[in-house]
C-alpha cells in the first residue's frame, strides 16, 4: 500500500470521528485556585492536564513484593560508657579528638569533619556552630535538615582538651590532610574504628556483629541526653511545646545545662601527643633547622668535653 493511499485512509477516519475541543490552557494562577479549591472542599489534589492525583500514596506491599521492615532486628550500633571511654582512651593523635567531639556532643561524622576553627567556633571555643558537613572529602554547604543548623555547648573537660588540639592555629579545617583538604570519614572508620572495636572485644548486644560506624557515637549521645535530644542533635520537634522552646536560644541556660548533664564518658588523664597535618611555613622550617642545628652542636660540645 503506498503512502498516499495511508494518508487519504486516515483523513477520511478522522473526518468520520467527532473529535471533543481541547479544553484552553489554564495559567499558572488559575491551576493555583483550583488546587485550592479542591483541597477546600476536601478532596483529592489532581494534576489539572492529566486529571490523575497528584500525590498517590496507596502502596500494595503484598503485589510490590516489598521486605516487612522490623526496627528492632536492624543494625543500629550504639556505643554505651565503657566502650566509648576505651576508644577515646586508646586513639592516638586527631582521632582522640574526633572521638571526643562525636560522642560529647552527637554530631554527625561529616559534621565534625566539616568543622573550621576560625568561622565554626564562638571566641572561647565553648560553643560549636554548626553549618556545613564534609561528604567524600568535599565540602556541603547545607546540612541534612533545617535544625541540623545549631550551636552546641561544648563542657568545660572538652574546651580544655580542644583548645589544646588546636594549639596555635588560628584557621582552616580542624581536621585537615597535609594539603589543608578535609578528612574522608571512611578512613578513620576502617583504619581506625574498626580496628579499635576489635583490640576492645566489643560486640552489639542485639545483633552480635563486632563492627559499628561513626554513627554509634551520636546514638551514644542520644541515649545519654533524652531531654535535649531536639537541641543538641538536631531533630524535628513532634509537638507544638517543641515549636514554642526557646532552648535554642537561651544560651546562658544551654551552658548550665552543659556542665550539669557532663560527656557521659570519661576522657584520659593525658591527651595522645596531636601534631596537626597543616602544611609548614617558612618560618617554621627554618626553626625546625635551628632547633636540628642546635641539637647537633650541643652534641659536638659534649664529645670535646669527653675527650677532653
Amino acid at each position: 500500500m503506498k503512502w498516499l493511499t495511508v494518508l487519504d485512509k486516515r483523513a477520511g477516519i478522522r473526518n468520520t470521528i467527532e473529535l471533543p475541543e481541547p479544553s484552553p490552557k489554564k495559567t499558572g494562577r488559575e491551576r493555583k485556585e483550583m488546587s485550592l479549591a479542591q483541597e477546600h472542599r476536601g478532596e483529592e489534589k489532581t494534576d489539572p492536564k492529566t486529571r490523575k492525583p497528584l500525590y498517590p500514596v496507596f502502596w500494595d506491599s503484598e503485589y510490590l513484593d516489598l521486605p516487612i521492615v522490623e526496627k528492632r532486628k536492624q543494625k543500629r550500633p550504639a556505643f554505651d560508657s565503657e566502650t566509648v571511654t576505651g576508644l577515646v582512651g586508646s586513639a592516638k593523635s586527631y582521632v582522640q579528638m574526633v572521638y571526643t567531639l562525636a560522642a560529647a556532643l552527637g554530631m554527625r561524622i561529616g559534621e565534625v569533619l566539616g568543622l573550621e576553627i576560625d568561622k565554626h567556633f564562638s571566641d572561647d571555643f565553648s560553643t560549636v556552630l554548626v553549618r556545613q558537613k564534609v561528604r567524600k572529602c568535599k565540602t556541603e554547604d547545607y546540612l541534612k535538615t533545617d535544625n541540623a543548623y545549631r550551636d552546641i555547648d561544648l563542657h568545660s573537660s572538652v574546651v580544655k582538651t580542644l583548645k589544646e588540639f588546636i594549639g596555635l592555629r588560628t584557621s582552616g579545617f580542624l581536621f585537615s590532610s597535609r594539603n589543608g583538604k578535609p578528612l574522608s570519614d571512611s578512613n578513620i572508620l576502617n583504619r581506625h574504628l574498626h580496628p579499635s572495636l576489635e583490640d576492645l572485644g566489643w560486640s552489639d548486644p542485639k545483633t552480635g556483629d563486632r563492627t559499628a560506624g561513626n554513627h554509634a557515637f551520636r546514638r551514644f549521645r542520644n541515649t545519654h541526653l533524652r531531654n535535649l535530644i531536639q537541641c543538641w542533635l538536631g531533630h524535628a520537634g513532634k509537638s507544638m511545646t517543641d515549636e514554642y522552646s526557646q532552648v535554642r536560644d537561651d544560651l546562658k541556660y544551654r551552658k548550665l545545662v552543659a556542665e550539669q548533664v557532663g560527656i557521659g564518658f570519661e576522657l584520659p588523664i593525658q591527651s595522645a601527643p596531636v601534631v596537626p597535618n597543616v602544611p609548614k611555613s617558612g618560618f617554621a622550617v627554618e626553626a625546625e633547622a635551628a632547633v636540628n642545628c642546635s641539637e647537633v652542636s650541643y652534641i659536638q660540645r659534649c664529645a670535646r668535653s669527653s675527650v677532653g
